[in-house]
């Protein structure tokens, strides 16, 4: 396993008119939480900010109209760290309809791989009615553009939680000072997973694991899932018309820039602010890019 350290280029946008915000958040104490933040224009394209950029408060149900409290942020760039992914592959019926939507997905996550940075590691999984790991984790590209086209199914219904959940216990598995992430593919709506809805997001939010989806729009496709997926776990979500997969490639392009241009940050609490332990908070994490805002949130019990 690699020790999850790199040097990396900061992508410098032109000019931003509007911003995104995501991310993860994972508590680390009572009084303390970690996380990966995402910050893109209006393109996609990640910007640079500061610590004095972000600013995080914590709020919770109480009779005192002052229950909450200002964290103190301290951000840190991803850019020297590797990038573990496991990616996600969808082949079930509904892929092999017209015939070129499989070489398609397979052209984005080939992409994806020839954008990897030494060092960084990926796994490949396949699905549709069975959930397959095609290629455990590497840093080999070889190997994992050997994956993409071996060893694929070949039609049956489609696992997508299954195949999420599988991909999120795989990618925690890996050096938590890696920036770990799933990209998760399907052009349908789960139909066959034993593994519920809820079962898949908690895993993710439990090891603090954004999850960045791309929907192919076949017939049956559900974006509304698969953005609600994105949003809920810290990651983005993208969609593909099935007559414009020339634009593939930016897609899995644009997301390995987004990571590797990502932010590591951690948020502190007074302690004497904050309410006792097994108290539902939520903390709203805000990004001021020279005036323009941006924020999410994420819920959680108190350790």
């Amino acid at each position: 396993m690699t020790g999850c350290n790199q040097t990396d280029e900061v992508v410098t946008p032109g000019n931003v008119t509007n911003i995104e915000t995501n991310g993860s958040l994972t508590p680390t104490s009572h009084s303390s939480v970690e996380g990966s933040l995402f910050v893109t224009d209006q393109e996609g394209n990640p910007v640079t900010i500061s610590t004095g950029d972000v600013s995080a408060v914590m709020t919770w149900a109480s009779d005192d109209p002052s229950a909450s409290s200002n964290g103190t942020v301290t951000l840190t760039s991803s850019s020297n760290q590797h990038i573990a992914s496991a990616i996600t592959m969808d082949y079930s019926g509904s892929m092999h309809t017209p015939p070129t939507l499989i070489p398609c997905m397979e052209t984005g996550v080939t992409a994806y791989i020839n954008r990897m940075h030494h060092g960084d590691l990926a796994e490949l999984i396949k699905f549709s009615t069975d959930v397959a790991v095609v290629q455990n984790f590497t840093t080999s590209k070889p190997d994992l553009l050997n994956a993409v086209t071996s060893n694929s199914p070949t039609g049956g219904t489609t696992a997508l939680y299954q195949s999420i959940y599988k991909a999120t216990m795989d990618v925690s598995g890996q050096s938590n000072n890696c920036l770990r992430t799933v990209i998760a593919f399907t052009d349908g709506a789960e139909n066959h997973s034993t593994i519920s809805r809820a079962d898949m997001i908690t895993e993710a939010l439990t090891h603090g694991i954004p999850i960045f989806t791309v929907t192919l729009l076949n017939s049956g496709a559900d974006p509304q899932d698969m953005q609600g997926i994105s949003d809920t776990t810290g990651g983005f979500a993208f969609t593909v018309e099935p007559d414009s997969c020339e634009i593939i490639e930016n897609v899995y392009e644009q997301i390995n820039t987004q990571v590797n241009n990502a932010y590591s940050y951690t948020i502190t609490w007074p302690i004497s602010e904050m309410p006792p332990s097994g108290t539902t908070v939520t903390v709203t994490i805000s990004v001021n890019y020279k005036g323009l805002i941006s924020s999410f949130e994420k819920t959680f019990r108190l350790p």
